[in-house]
């Protein structure tokens, strides 16, 4: 194959991954482009194609599921990325490798990675990349608690990524930031924001983040008491990840379904599902959740439940306290401290009940003390997203009035450097006769509203012609014809043009007493 046709068939592979959401066709495709090139003399450009061909290779491993096998291409993409001087894929790849230390729980390696991402895009000029990583490390930031923090990135990135119009990333997006939502127990907005993410996703097709925002709805409801809209959710989750095989999904919406039963008090319904979502995470290589484990110690623990059984409730409960201690999560862990507690005082073991009440009661203070911190700060996040939706509503009107609209365009996507040549071109100058004797005898205000006017008119006036507006400065107006877009009558567009402004402006009595 040639350089082209390698660079084209890479392109296919990340189409297959981004549009079509075909991770296991890019996995092939872009295997196809590394095998093709093995024996290839080591030029710049090929090196270039095998830098990005396994970038794809690894994003398309990761979103498999597989992070540990994505690991080690995504570290030779960046190896070559970085030798070649390749910046567009070194910045790709080194956000790719904080993704992927981020599933594999590295949330601090992560963060510097994503971080070194966004240096990498805003060098060469990447707005919507730059955005996206400011999303996961705001989403990383939630996972450790920080949610300020969580918060600033998230709504930098969804104000960004409004802009540039990146349907996908806005809705994963907004579905973290209901997480946060979620995690203050402030379950109503939570679903507000779930429910948006869940329509971008069916809109634009993204099956998989469709699944995660029902069960995130679902999660809501359950947590706000509202179990049978909880079912609803997690049910319409479950078939649609049953249909693609989502096997992740699928043990999870078991478990999630199962609590709901238990919860209902149809413990056989329950620890059926509950069954369900232990083979279903061995057949996937996993250990069980701590959850899990514990939600079926709560079950052995209830006395209507025939399955009854203390000394299976107690073993599964510990497992699911030792597990969440390593892991720093207090909520889960005070919850199972309580049923540990009841557990311990049916088997009149008061030493044992002691200590769990009282180490479920510190745990649960902590927790909540967290949360009324959180709850109290002032960090409002609509307020901050309308501060940041009308700071890029200010910068777009500023540079629409002093730029024309496609260079505004392109400065807001983050280009740097804009220098077009054009051969064929009229320039329109205009200044007005005695401004400065006008403007000495107006106050500033009236004089801002005469301009206003006079620019205004011109500005239809350009665009009835096919004029492109330049710049404005003072009582000054610029506007060329062809350019950007190009004409073979420019001359007799801005000729026509002028003689137009000059008739509106002898022709209005306003101007003609100045």
């Amino acid at each position: 194959m040639t350089i082209k046709e390698l660079k084209e068939r890479i392109k296919s592979a990340e189409d297959e991954i981004y549009i079509r959401f075909n991770e296991l066709g890019a996995e092939k495709m872009c295997a196809g482009v590394l095998e093709a090139i093995a024996t290839a003399d080591e030029t710049d450009e090929i090196r270039e194609v095998r830098a990005h061909a396994l970038l794809i290779l690894s994003d398309s491993i990761m979103r498999q599921g597989r992070a540990d096998g994505a690991l080690g291409y995504a570290q030779l993409s960046l190896f070559i990325a970085k030798e070649g001087h390749f910046h567009t894929t070194e910045a790709r790849v080194t956000g790719l490798l904080g993704s992927i230390y981020s599933i594999q729980g590295d949330l601090l390696r992560a963060i510097e990675f994503m971080t070194r991402a966004v240096q990498l895009h805003e060098a060469v000029g990447n707005r919507g990349a730059m955005a996206r990583n400011l999303s996961n490390i705001g989403g990383i930031y939630a996972e450790l608690g920080d949610f300020s923090r969580s918060l600033e990135y998230l709504t930098r990135a969804l104000g960004i990524l409004e802009e540039v119009g990146d349907t996908l990333s806005v809705g994963i997006t907004l579905r973290v930031i209901g997480g946060v939502y979620s995690s203050l127990n402030l379950h109503e907005k939570a679903v507000e924001y779930y429910k948006h993410s869940l329509k971008l996703f069916e809109e634009i097709g993204f099956k998989s983040g469709y699944i995660d925002a029902l069960n995130s709805i679902g999660v809501a409801y359950y947590y706000s008491g509202q179990l049978e809209n909880a079912l609803e959710f997690y049910s319409k989750s479950l078939v649609v990840a049953e249909e693609l095989s989502e096997i992740g999904s699928v043990n999870l919406l078991y478990g999630n379904i199962g609590l709901v039963y238990k919860d209902l008090g149809m413990y056989d319904t329950a620890m059926e599902y509950y069954g369900k979502s232990l083979i279903a995470q061995r057949l996937d290589g996993n250990e069980p959740t701590p959850f899990l484990i514990g939600s079926i110690g709560e079950l052995y623990a209830e006395k209507q439940y025939e399955g009854y059984d203390l000394q299976k409730a107690e073993e599964n409960l510990l497992k699911a306290i030792v597990a969440f201690e390593k892991n720093g999560s207090k909520q889960h862990r005070y919850r199972f401290c309580l049923f540990l507690s009841d557990l311990y005082r049916t088997m009149q073991n008061w030493e044992k009940a002691y200590y769990y009440i009282s180490l479920y009661q510190e745990l649960k203070d902590e927790v909540q003390s967290d949360e009324a911190i959180l709850k109290t700060q002032k960090y409002d996040i609509d307020k901050s997203l309308a501060v940041e939706r009308a700071h890029h509503q200010a910068t777009d009107s500023i540079l629409a009035n002093i730029l024309p609209p496609n260079i505004t365009k392109r400065l807001l996507l983050g280009e740097k450097k804009i220098a077009d040549t054009h051969e064929n071109v009229s320039v329109l100058f205009v200044d007005i006769v005695g401004f400065t004797q006008i403007s000495a005898n107006l106050p500033a205000g009236e004089l801002i509203d005469l301009l206003d006017i006079i620019f205004t008119r011109f500005d239809t006036i350009c665009k009835h012609h096919g004029l492109e507006k330049i710049k404005t400065i003072g009582d000054a107006y610029m506007a060329v014809c062809g350019a950007p877009v190009s004409c073979d009558n420019h001359a007799e567009r801005v000729a026509l043009a002028a003689l137009e402004m000059l008739e509106d402006f002898l022709s209005d009595v306003i101007f003609r007493q100045l």
